[in-house]
């Protein structure tokens, strides 16, 4: 058996049993048996995690490599012999390809197909899609001492077939969440000036947080405040005494996401304060955003062939929890191109992606474990980097 037919029948039986994030329970068993029969012994960690480590030599520094193994809560529409079995949940992120990947560079660095100048963890990685499962695992000690980079792939629609889509500097914004509630005073509709209005205030709210952006940001700075949810009322002839939205914002830089937290906050108590209502808001600081140092950038140019990168024009507005390690060990996230005219999006129903894809991200692992990332150490014990 090659390893790209290991590869496509570990990606089969992952897209078979998706399980959600937290609840990776049987994906991890079945992880921690693959890579046994490989010869390693693989280490539980942060619940649903795994980890295995081949060692070229003590004195080596470390590289970590992760995948993210949850799916998420969506009907499968692909029509794949090999589609999701667990209802309503689906691998629709590619999740099923990067931990297939990260499996076959284990497998092929333990049959000498591949080759290290370092020491290599294979971090998998659950609740990437919620819950920040990789901050987790950096707090249950999953990141090497002395390790010189982290670094990880994401199957991406918007970049060509089989190119590598890189960035210096932010490649994806930062991912944070809201949610405001809103009470007010019921009352009926004939005798509305009795109540206080929460769906009302709650309307207004949701139109005029998305335009904070441009208020509290110079025009060269780009970022993205959304409302997602709004729940109000319990029937047509009552003034809502409840109100709450949720929503997410997406920013390119810490400042950013600071100015646009006190400008929502500053928000919602005025248009609170003038419907009579009162406000309590939530703010959470999920995922900061994914950025790549210009050392580690021109590592990537170095060792890659010119052909095979593509530089991403722009960051994304997605977010993504691997920015956790790149604040660690320093490195970064490649985005493996699966962009064909019948590609769907992911978060599809319909995404799937072409599995001979997954020999690309198979030689990208072998070129990053020959680089030369050693400017660089991160101290597990304290955190620092050297």
């Amino acid at each position: 058996m090659t390893t790209l037919e290991y590869m496509i029948g570990a990606r089969r039986y992952l897209h078979r049993h998706p399980e959600l994030s937290l609840e990776e329970h049987e994906t991890s068993a079945w992880l921690r048996k693959q890579l046994e029969e490989l010869g390693y012994k693989p280490v539980s960690i942060a619940d649903t995690g795994v980890y295995a480590d081949y060692m070229v030599s003590p004195e080596k520094p470390w590289l970590l490599f992760r995948a993210d193994i949850d799916a998420l809560p969506v009907t499968e529409e692909t029509g794949l012999p090999f589609a999701s079995e667990n209802e309503g949940k689906m691998h629709a992120c590619g999740h099923d390809g990067h931990t297939a990947m990260l499996l076959g560079a284990a497998r092929a660095f333990q049959l000498g197909e591949l080759t290290s100048r370092y020491n290599l963890r294979f971090a998998f990685q659950p609740a990437e899609e919620q819950f920040g499962g990789a901050k987790r695992m950096l707090d249950a000690g999953v990141m090497p001492e002395h390790a010189v980079g982290a670094f990880g792939f994401h199957i991406w629609p918007q970049v060509p077939y089989g190119r590598l889509g890189w960035r210096t500097g932010t490649l994806m914004a930062s991912n944070d969440r809201f949610s405001i509630e809103i009470i007010g005073v019921g009352a009926h509709a004939a005798m509305q000036n009795h109540g206080r209005n929460a769906l009302q205030a709650g309307a207004v709210m949701a139109t005029e947080i998305p335009r904070i952006t441009s208020r509290v940001l110079p025009p060269n700075r780009t970022a993205l405040v959304f409302v997602g949810m709004l729940h109000a009322g319990n029937s047509y002839n009552i003034v809502a005494d409840r109100c709450r939205l949720e929503g997410t914002v997406r920013a390119f830089a810490t400042e950013d996401q600071d100015a646009i937290e006190k400008a929502l906050r500053d928000l919602a108590a005025g248009i609170g304060t003038a419907y009579g209502t009162e406000v309590k808001v939530e703010y959470v600081h999920q995922y900061p955003p994914v950025q790549t140092s210009a050392r580690d950038t021109a590592e990537i140019n170095r060792i890659f062939a010119k052909e095979q990168l593509w530089e991403v024009p722009e960051p994304f507005m997605t977010g993504e929890d691997f920015a956790f390690f790149c604040q660690a060990a320093s490195g970064g996230m490649l985005l493996l191109g699966c962009g064909k005219e019948d590609c769907p999006p992911l978060h599809s129903s319909r995404f799937t992606f072409d599995e001979t894809l997954m020999e690309t991200g198979l030689q990208a692992y072998g070129t990053l474990a020959e680089g030369n990332w050693e400017g660089k150490t991160h101290d597990s014990k304290t955190g620092a980097k050297c």
